[in-house]
């Protein structure tokens, strides 16, 4: 059996354990997504960046930025707009790092909530799994 939430929903019951914040007021408070049976998150409900089978809660840590950091301009381009594409529920810059502006005004072109975690990407994916 399937059950669903809003992200303002998970914000709310998060926002003090993984130090949760909307970035630049992109957050959609009533945006739906599946979480699975009841009292329960779906095992694709969140992960670290994925674009082979993407998650609806996709987080961006430190790896994930060591990464498109590692790209030529186009390819990071590339890599945000094919992230973008799959329309995830969210993105969640973990660690309180930096988000590129790439990513932001990707967000907020497309509509796609951005928050930021103070906490570790690890962190987010086991509180949230």
């Amino acid at each position: 059996m399937s059950d669903t939430s809003t992200l303002g929903e998970l914000f709310d019951q998060h926002v003090l354990r993984l130090g949760l914040s909307g970035v630049a007021q992109t957050l959609q408070r009533d945006v739906m997504f599946d979480i699975g049976a009841p009292g329960t998150y779906a095992s694709a409900l969140v992960g670290h960046m994925n674009l082979i089978r993407p998650n609806q809660l996709q987080v961006l840590g430190n790896a994930e930025f060591a990464y498109l950091d590692a790209q030529s301009v186009d390819v990071t381009q590339q890599v945000i707009a094919a992230l973008l594409d799959h329309r995830p529920a969210a993105l969640i810059v973990a660690g309180n790092l930096d988000v590129p502006d790439q990513l932001l005004l990707g967000c907020q072109d497309a509509g796609i909530s951005l928050m930021r975690a103070a906490v570790s990407s690890e962190q987010v994916v086991q509180e949230l799994s």
